[in-house]
């Protein structure tokens, strides 16, 4: 919420919302539909009665299509669907270790709790309860719902049982990156680059940024993630975030009275080279890239955001080498 209002506050304006399990709240209040107040009475109240449910429940992510864990698990839960090969599975220990030992890649989220799962059931009339106490309006900016990847219909995000399937049902973010066709580029509000990659394996040709990125700058993260949307057409207020700032005239070469434009074509063409390996960087899948490693998934995600900014760096150069 924080990170949506910096970015209004710069110019940026979003034409459509997706978030993602809790994010949808985040996406609800951006979007109108809850005020800030509200907002955080839904968030707080859910994580009281989540955290109240008995522990055990188990998330483990899936290297799988949901068609692939629906026929091998009929019973299991799918939390949520992030992609064509990236499904979570949620339940008891008994629910979910069938499916760790079926001989897909998969990898144990960290969770106190089977967050999308029947497990939540036993919160739910009480949420009900609480939910009467909030005021929800019909949002002013176009909504994709994660629960039915759909556009958001009128009197949908209003009505009180949309937030409890909210909790119990799976998060369809494939299915909303699906419907969103028409985007051009993507920004992640949230503390690290998770959707980024899968947004980036749905729309190759969008432009997919974070504002922040787990363990780096934040003021260079954001300030990246601005330039990048300016360059792509999007409107950013400069002024907004540079007041100190002014614009000047670039000099002209002497004599000619024209502009010093670097106009040679690079030797090359950067990052030409690199086979696969480089491939999955460039598209942040941490997937791809452990399967060229021969590594885990969870093995190179910490290690991506370097290799991705190391790669950028390295192309900067090549590119500044190239037109000397």
């Amino acid at each position: 919420m924080a990170l949506h209002a910096l970015l209004t506050s710069w110019g940026v304006t979003p034409d459509v919302l997706i978030g993602h399990s809790i994010g949808e709240v985040a996406a609800a209040h951006a979007a109108g539909v809850l005020s800030i107040a509200d907002a955080a009475a839904l968030i707080g109240a859910r994580g009281r009665l989540m955290q109240a449910l008995p522990g055990g429940g188990v998330m483990l992510a899936v290297q799988a299509s949901e068609a692939e864990v629906r026929a091998a698990f009929p019973d299991v839960d799918v939390a949520a669907v992030n992609g064509p090969s990236a499904v979570v599975v949620a339940g008891t220990e008994a629910d979910v270790s069938p499916v760790e030992r079926a001989g897909w890649k998969t990898t144990r989220l960290r969770t106190s709790h089977a967050f999308h799962s029947r497990l939540m059931e036993p919160m739910l009339a009480e949420l009900r309860r609480l939910l009467r106490f909030l005021t929800f309006r019909e949002p002013r900016i176009p909504i994709i719902s994660t629960v039915t990847g759909r556009a958001v219909s009128p009197g949908e995000w209003t009505d009180v049982d949309y937030w409890l399937t909210q909790v119990r049902g799976s998060v369809r973010f494939a299915d909303a990156l699906a419907a969103a066709r028409d985007v051009t580029a993507f920004v992640e509000l949230g503390p690290d680059a998770v959707l980024t990659a899968m947004a980036g394996q749905a729309w190759p040709d969008a432009l997919c940024v974070p504002l922040m990125r787990r363990d780096q700058d934040e003021h260079a993260t954001v300030r990246a993630a601005l330039a990048a949307l300016h360059t792509r057409g999007v409107p950013v207020d400069w002024p907004a975030l540079f007041p100190a700032a002014h614009v000047v005239e670039l000099p002209t070469y002497a004599f000619q009275r024209q502009h010093f434009w670097l106009e040679s074509a690079p030797a090359h063409r950067p990052g030409s080279e690199g086979g696969s390996f480089w491939a999955a960087v460039d598209r942040a899948d941490p997937g791809a890239l452990a399967d060229e490693l021969g590594v885990e998934a969870a093995a190179v995600e910490r290690i991506l955001p370097a290799l991705s900014a190391w790669r950028d760096r390295g192309r900067d150069r090549e590119t500044i080498d190239g037109c000397v």
